[in-house]
């Protein structure tokens, strides 16, 4: 069997492989019609089983890449956390086979840890950028007390706050006016 993880990119849906295993070719959109319709009329199930993707029309549009790839069959679950659609796991098979009921189950309960590890990984890329903007934060004061002093310090801080203005801006015209040497402060 093959198989792949697909993940939302964007607001309108857009997949993008993050996993596969045994494809080549153009499998994306393939990926793409299979969440489309698990999201539609099979939403209820949660399971969307194509034991024969030549004969279904629903995926007449993506028949070229059907062939090229070599899906004969497929399984698609969508990757929820929550409300939240997160992605697709595709598993494509051997044409005609069909699930049985613990594969169904399975299949569930691995697109639920799937779905949660991409969200563990996805807050935590999210505290590290925060992590990172509270510490630059927290270096930009003390770099101005050590380049202005305390109290030139505090009158650029709030003149930045006030003007929404980059340090640079403000003193730029300040060190246009001034000596190299006292520039360089």
């Amino acid at each position: 069997d093959r198989l792949a993880v697909y993940l939302v990119e964007d607001e309108n849906g857009s997949l993008e492989p993050a996993a596969a295993r045994g494809l080549t070719g153009p499998h994306v959109p393939i990926g793409q019609r299979l969440l489309d319709l698990v999201l539609g009329p099979a939403r209820a199930r949660g399971v969307l089983l194509i034991p024969n993707t030549a004969a279904d029309s629903r995926l007449a549009g993506v028949r070229e890449a059907l062939e090229e790839v070599g899906v004969e069959a497929a399984v698609a679950v969508p990757l929820r956390a929550g409300d939240e659609l997160i992605g697709l796991l595709a598993v494509y098979l051997e044409r005609d086979r069909e699930l049985t009921e613990n594969e169904e189950s399975l299949l569930r309960a691995l697109a639920a840890q799937l779905a949660v590890a991409v969200q563990n990984a996805s807050l935590h890329e999210q505290t590290k950028l925060a992590d990172e903007e509270r510490r630059h934060a927290l270096e930009e004061p003390a770099r101005l007390v050590r380049r202005f002093g305390t109290d030139a310090a505090l009158v650029l801080a709030t003149a930045r706050e006030v003007s929404g203005l980059s340090d640079e801006e403000l003193l730029a015209p300040i060190a246009d006016g001034v000596p190299a040497t006292l520039a360089e402060l």
